[in-house]
């Protein structure tokens, strides 16, 4: 398949895993670990409100005094996480990742989450073309 004509929806997770923004870190931090992932979309009343991320987490629990099982999620996260949708050129949405220094894309499809890019998937797309 020529790169030109890769979508969102062949490099993207298809089973994403969320979080209510009324959780807390520690919450968030055990969802990532469970599920070997590094990035949150984040809801509120079926609507995407934002991101959290590992690294979030890590620099929020460097902070002393910063106790992650009484943080919610909603104070720590990215608000307006970036969107796509799965039939958007992947090389479109790679220019935005790179361009805005965007380590993620939520996918949308109909109001629903259908998946996340992450730069690991993209990563793995070009290390397949390298092999």
């Amino acid at each position: 398949m020529q790169a030109q004509s890769l979508r969102v929806r062949d490099v993207m997770s298809t089973a994403p895993v969320s979080i209510p923004h009324d959780l807390t870190l520690e919450d968030a931090a055990r969802r990532m670990f469970e599920n070997s992932i590094r990035h949150l979309p984040v809801f509120e009343s079926g609507h995407l409100v934002g991101l959290v991320s590992s690294r979030d987490l890590a620099v929020l629990d460097s902070i002393p005094g910063v106790d992650t099982s009484k943080v919610l999620i909603e104070q720590a996260m990215t608000q307006g996480a970036h969107t796509c949708g799965p039939d958007e050129p992947l090389v479109d949405l790679v220019r935005v990742m790179v361009d805005k220094k965007v380590t993620s894309a939520v996918v949308m499809e109909g109001g629903k989450l259908t998946g996340i890019v992450t730069t690991i998937d993209a990563l793995a797309l070009l290390l397949n073309y390298m092999e």
